[in-house]
């Protein structure tokens, strides 16, 4: 019995978009959205034949509306996830399937540990937050069970950006500094 599934998939590149090595650019989207597609294809599928409905969360990115230079592949691929969702949620109703995403800022986790090296990312990131401070793993999964739980349950086809209301910014680092 599946009730809930969390798809949750993320590697980045960083290089400019003239320069992107393009089987860089697609081992990107294949990870971050196509194996996100394939766990919705599938979990659905489960969810609908056992016909008692059921909550799928796909983890996007604030990259998925935030633009960032050197993260084309990143970025493209999680605002396809954020469509993904949209277009589940609307195909999937029907069977009593919810698919919601979320949408998280910068979270202190081993895909960010690279900012110790530079940490001129990560002190762009928090000074540019309202909240003033980096996501924790407890920040998404909150959200995560929230929207998997029964008071999620006319929730359905959104992105929750969990992010300390940074996705109304934008990077203030660039690739010609």
């Amino acid at each position: 019995r599946l009730d809930v599934a969390v798809n949750a998939a993320g590697c980045g590149t960083f290089s400019p978009i003239t320069e992107h090595p393009v089987d860089e650019f697609r081992a990107v989207v294949d990870t971050c959205l196509t194996g996100v597609m394939l766990c919705v294809k599938h979990e659905a599928r489960v969810m609908r034949d056992r016909g008692e409905g059921g909550a799928i969360v796909n983890i996007a990115s604030i990259n998925a509306r935030v633009p960032a230079e050197g993260m084309v592949a990143y970025c493209c691929a999680k605002a396809g996830v954020e469509m993904l969702t949209r277009i589940a949620a609307m195909e999937l109703g029907a069977f009593g399937i919810r698919v919601a995403g979320i949408g998280p800022g910068f979270v202190d986790t081993p895909l960010t540990a690279f900012t110790e090296m530079v940490p001129a990312i990560r002190d762009a990131y928090v000074a540019a937050t309202p909240l003033g401070r980096a996501g924790a793993p407890e920040d998404v999964a909150d959200a995560a069970l929230f929207l998997g739980s029964d008071e999620g349950r006319w929730v359905s086809g959104d992105t929750l950006f969990v992010d300390g209301r940074f996705s109304e910014g934008s990077y203030e680092l660039s690739l010609r500094t």
